[in-house]
């Protein structure tokens, strides 16, 4: 039987670390864009950084990794583990799938599947809820 515990730490750990990515990379784009300069040098770092996140945290797969091709920030963030819902985890097979539901922007419903890669619990994919099923998308 698996314990669904250590998955659950590692997706709030996750949720953790891409919120404040997202935060200070919303805060300094936009300092730049209110001053009048090039963000090319900001994309670049926070996309390093970016890829440091998804390599600690997940399998790489280019559905999932998207985000490094088109960086995306915003106010508010995509994900906040101390204020959007996650939901109890269910198992199924060697898999723990974990809903969680944005309370905030567009408040949209997340179902994160996480499986072990090397003795280590790692984020396979996320799908999110849209028109009654669920469909993959970015990290």
């Amino acid at each position: 039987m698996i314990d669904a515990s250590e998955p659950c730490e590692l997706l709030k750990r996750f949720l953790e670390e891409m919120k404040l990515w997202e935060r200070d990379f919303f805060e300094k784009k936009m300092e730049l864009i209110d001053s009048g300069q090039s963000t090319t040098e900001c994309n670049q770092y926070f996309s390093e950084s970016l890829r440091l996140i998804l390599e600690k945290y997940t399998i790489k797969d280019a559905k999932s990794w998207a985000r490094l091709e088109a960086l995306g920030c915003g106010e508010p963030t995509m994900y906040d583990p101390a204020r959007d819902k996650l939901h109890e985890p269910t198992i199924k097979g060697s898999t723990v799938f974990i809903v969680v539901d944005q309370v905030v922007g567009l408040e949209s419903r997340f179902r994160f599947s996480l499986v072990r890669e090397n003795d280590l619990w790692k984020i396979k994919k996320k799908d999110t809820y849209r028109s009654g099923k669920w469909a993959g998308s970015t990290l």
